[in-house]
């Protein structure tokens, strides 16, 4: 049975949270917004499942923490329209977001150099923990 996503509110609630508890919030090569019934994808949506009903940027409601998005530059899965989009949306609900790109990543290198052995790969290591320095002070 395909997965079916759930607000953030509901996924939240169990553990007594909201959105704005949350002090940030860091995307890397997300897919914010796109017509996953287009590839693959599809199958982890419901069979009658919209872009409007599961997309992320069309989820955003109440207050948000701020958000860092990062596109990887050679991401060739996950291109930066995903980005673009989830941006204005957050914009649009009022959102604090920044964006960045991590320069000569693929989709895979854009986490992976998060790990030690790989940290010379690019610097989203680096970009994600001055993010988090400026934005939790």
């Amino acid at each position: 049975m395909p997965l079916q996503p759930l607000p953030t509110k509901i996924f939240l609630a169990p553990y007594g949270i909201k959105p704005i508890d949350i002090a940030a919030v860091i995307g890397i090569a997300g897919p914010y917004s796109y017509d996953f019934r287009k590839f693959s994808s599809a199958t982890a949506f419901g069979p009658n499942a919209t872009p409007d009903q599961v997309m992320p940027d069309r989820q955003i409601k109440g207050a948000q923490p701020p958000y860092l998005l990062l596109t990887a530059e050679k991401d060739k899965i996950v291109h930066v329209t995903n980005t673009i989009k989830m941006t204005e949306a957050f914009k649009k609900a009022g959102v604090t977001v920044e964006t960045g790109e991590i320069e000569g990543a693929s989709h895979a290198t854009s986490i992976g150099a998060m790990a030690p052995p790989l940290r010379w790969v690019n610097d989203v290591r680096a970009q994600v923990l001055t993010y988090l320095d400026k934005t939790l002070k």
